[in-house]
């Protein structure tokens, strides 16, 4: 756990997540065993090839994914938003 203090600090956690999908009949890994902290007024950019998972992460991030084992936590009062690649939240 997070102390007090240092959690209202604290944007987002990822504890030990792992995730992945299967695609016909291998399992892709898109975390293994990951780590972050990222703290109030962080930025991050994530940067990858198509497939590697940023989406996934993101999804995860936000909580529309939850992670096959770990935790992700997310703090109080903090409100992530993203458009999909697709854009179908725009009109």
């Amino acid at each position: 756990p997070i102390e007090p203090v240092r959690a209202s600090k604290v944007a987002v956690e990822f504890r030990n997540v792992t995730h992945g999908f299967q695609r016909e009949s291998r399992r892709i890994p898109i975390l293994q065993q990951f780590h972050l902290r990222l703290m109030r007024g962080e930025r991050l950019g994530i940067l990858g090839h198509n497939g590697s998972g940023k989406s996934t992460f993101l999804k995860l991030l936000v909580g529309e994914l939850t992670p096959d084992s770990g935790q992700v936590w997310r703090g109080k009062h903090i409100d992530i938003a993203y458009f999909d690649q697709h854009r179908s939240e725009l009109n």
